[in-house]
């Protein structure tokens, strides 16, 4: 996203007002999926992280919301300085470049995926009343984020024409993933809860990126983390870390899911995890198409993959599949092997 020269100017002046020493540099950083922008702070000898939500959005002040909540449970969070609600702005504390992403190997996964599972299984610990005040994630909600597979991945990326046929089967498949989120426990959930939004910093995993929460199905955070869009690992490892943690979630005193087997949570693991993914789908062709941030059609492969394979896993998802087989998957080839050679759609 291209920076406004204007508001760039006014984060510059609201920061050198902030009076935290002599003002070396202002650099864009990164940024993610989101409308917010991130920039990286020098005053003096120290680093800061400066956030430009817009004002609209209300992102800052969930994220001071969300992140009290997180101190009160012990989750490592960044350390707000200060933030300006009426100018959308915030400073926070510079974490460092070293995302889960960058450290996570073959060796080591097993150790950090636990060390996050503690964090998943420390959510339960917000009570009711308090997940109450969150958005709730409901059906309406599930449809609108599903819907963008339909508008941009397949009609606007894709460019397919949906027959009378391929739109019921879609309401079809869409319907039953809702039912059976719908069916799962309530609580915390991050919803962004993944490789790329878990910071090493202190020797510990630093979460960050969590205005967006809600309280939803308590499965959708557990595959956003093993079904990870920027990196996956072979399906029988994964199985065996949900069953892991399958059995540290019945052991909670809470017990969520304590009457469900687990062939009946990995189940529900699978279908909430085609659920987000087939939102992904949708979210990252409308950043490629309409924001310029291209850099995620590099991930669509791994994340149309695991649509693929969990509709093979399930007869109420035979239409669907035979929907991406007959109709979408060479699309996606092609215009994938496009993407990768420079030649515009």
């Amino acid at each position: 996203m291209k920076v406004d020269t204007n508001l760039f100017e006014s984060l510059s002046r609201w920061i050198a007002s902030l009076h935290l020493g002599e003002l070396k540099s202002v650099e864009k950083m990164v940024g993610d999926a989101s409308t917010r922008q991130y920039f990286r702070v020098k005053v003096d000898n120290k680093s800061y992280v400066a956030v430009i939500a817009p004002k609209e959005s209300l992102m800052n002040a969930a994220f001071v919301q969300i992140r009290k909540l997180f101190v009160g449970i012990h989750i490592p969070v960044p350390e707000i300085i200060t933030d300006e609600k009426n100018l959308g702005f915030m400073l926070q504390e510079d974490l460092g470049d070293t995302m889960m992403l960058n450290k996570l190997t073959a060796d080591c996964v097993d150790d950090v995926y636990q060390d996050v599972f503690n964090y998943l299984l420390t959510f339960l610990k917000l009570d009711q009343p308090t997940v109450a005040d969150l958005p709730l994630y409901d059906e309406a909600f599930f449809r609108r984020e599903m819907d963008q597979f339909d508008t941009y991945f397949l009609t606007q990326w894709l460019g397919l024409e949906l027959s009378a046929n391929e739109l019921i089967t879609l309401e079809k498949t869409k319907t039953f993933l809702i039912e059976k989120a719908l069916e799962q426990p309530y609580g915390f959930v991050h919803r962004d809860f993944h490789s790329r939004n878990m910071m090493f910093k202190d020797n510990q995993w630093v979460v960050i990126d969590f205005q967006d929460a809600v309280q939803g199905p308590l499965t959708y955070d557990l595959v956003s983390l093993l079904k990870d869009c920027y990196i996956d690992w072979p399906q029988e490892q994964v199985t065996q870390w949900v069953k892991r943690y399958h059995q540290q979630l019945t052991n909670q005193p809470s017990a969520p899911f304590k009457s469900w087997s687990f062939d009946a949570f990995l189940m529900h693991f699978h279908l909430m995890g085609l659920q987000r993914h087939l939102k992904v789908l949708g979210i990252f062709t409308r950043l490629a198409m309409f924001d310029q941030k291209t850099s995620y059609l590099q991930y669509l492969p791994r994340v149309y993959q695991y649509v693929v394979s969990v509709t093979e896993r399930f007869d109420e998802l035979a239409d669907f599949n035979a929907f991406l087989a007959t109709r979408v998957s060479g699309l996606v080839e092609k215009k994938i092997d496009d993407t990768k050679l420079g030649v515009k759609s």
